[in-house]
């Protein structure tokens, strides 16, 4: 048998998109994480806009990473998701690197899932192959921290508009994948990000949460006393 994992206080944060110290995004989180009260904290993908790890790291990495040091000084648990513009990050010493994976908090069992594994599209697909290839692992690392960052950030482009639509392809997209997880009866929800798309979603066989992105809308996601609150700006 399986032993899952068990929590009693989670918050979950997605699609930060951090572009650097001076970035308000930025400067607003490494905020919340000084306060952040939980037993664990995860980060779950897209925290940087264009993130990759060299040896000594990258100075626009640095604030932040220090304010997960002090959330690990803390005592609280600190788990990375990867997500498609930061999976070559490596997180500070401490945080747990995870992928796709069941939570219990409060007898609930929750999947955790950055998002885009539903994404389907022939060209999302084809461009994350290439980006997550060794060939082009090799040349990132070979152009080091300032010619290898300006190339991740003009294949990322700029950040989406915070008013844009919803991509309703995705979502339809991901709620369809939820529902056939939440299939599994042992399965009480599923949380992601990845389309930026906030909200609680009743399905067949369980609840889908969308946790929106701290990218404009300064949302994140808590699990507490067997309650599933999803937090935004001013609430």
């Amino acid at each position: 048998m399986v032993m899952l994992e068990e929590v009693v206080h989670l918050v979950v944060i997605s699609d930060a998109h951090l572009l650097g110290p001076e970035d308000p995004e930025q400067i607003d989180l490494c905020d919340f994480l000084a306060t952040v009260n939980c037993d664990r904290l995860v980060l779950l993908g897209d925290v940087f806009h264009a993130g990759w790890t060299w040896e000594g790291g990258h100075p626009d990495h640095a604030p932040f990473f220090l304010a997960v040091e002090g959330v690990l000084e803390r005592g609280i648990d600190v788990h990375w998701m990867a997500g498609n513009h930061d999976f070559g990050v490596r997180p500070p010493e401490g945080v747990t690197l995870r992928k796709t994976h069941v939570v219990v908090c409060n007898g609930l069992r929750f999947l955790l899932a950055h998002g885009d594994e539903p994404d389907t599209a022939v060209g999302y697909r084809a461009l994350s192959t290439v980006l997550r290839s060794r060939p082009f692992g090799a040349l990132i690392d070979g152009l080091g921290p300032e010619r290898g960052m300006a190339l991740l950030r003009r294949l990322a482009g700029p950040r989406h508009p915070v008013d844009a639509p919803a991509p309703e392809e995705l979502v339809a997209a991901q709620r369809a994948w939820a529902a056939q997880r939440l299939e599994d009866p042992d399965l009480d929800g599923v949380i992601m990000g990845h389309s930026h798309v906030l909200g609680e979603v009743d399905l067949p066989g369980g609840t889908l949460w969308h946790t929106g992105a701290w990218y404009g809308l300064r949302s994140w996601l808590e699990v507490v006393d067997g309650v599933v609150r999803l937090h935004a700006r001013g609430t």
